[in-house]
């Protein structure tokens, strides 16, 4: 079926500690295939998101001016700790803890959250995520997940995590 070739063809971009690092190494796979839309076609992926994703780097670089702060490459270094890092920083009131029934609990708001079918995810059930958006259907689910440490919070946000612990 198309949909397990899709599967398959992708299967080289997951990383299992969230959607937003499968979608970097997506992005790089995309770049070194010359960015071409026939790369798009072979790999079952959407040739105007991704120029669209290359527009909106190319804009970000340009605003950065050269200032940006050298980084390693997560397609050179295979490492997303830095990366995952950062996205809880940025978006530590989007943070959730996963309960013994296996569904999540969203610490800013005390909503019962459920990860997403199409997330990297999805099986691995880390014990600490962030999220970038819940949508309701039948449940409330976590879209674009990718698992953090429950310390990375409490340096983020040191005050607005005090009462935070390990197993909250």
């Amino acid at each position: 079926s198309d949909r397990s070739k899709a599967d398959r063809a992708r299967e080289g971009f997951r990383d299992t500690t969230g959607d937003h690092v499968t979608l970097v190494r997506l992005f790089h796979a995309y770049k070194r295939g010359g960015k071409s839309s026939e790369w798009c076609v072979a790999h079952f992926v959407n040739a105007r998101a991704m120029r669209r994703a290359a527009d909106i780097r190319a804009q970000l670089a340009d605003m950065l001016d050269g200032d940006a702060p050298s980084a390693p490459s997560l397609s050179t270094t295979g490492d997303s700790t830095r990366l995952r890092s950062a996205i809880a920083r940025g978006f530590f009131t989007n943070a959730a803890v996963r309960q013994p029934d296996g569904s999540y609990r969203a610490v800013a708001t005390r909503q019962t959250l459920h990860m997403h079918p199409g997330s990297v995810l999805f099986r691995a059930k880390p014990k600490w995520v962030i999220y970038n958006e819940a949508v309701v259907t039948a449940k409330q689910y976590m879209r674009n997940v990718v698992s953090i440490e429950a310390q990375w919070l409490r340096d983020a946000a040191p005050e607005y995590f005090a009462s935070v612990r390990e197993n909250a």
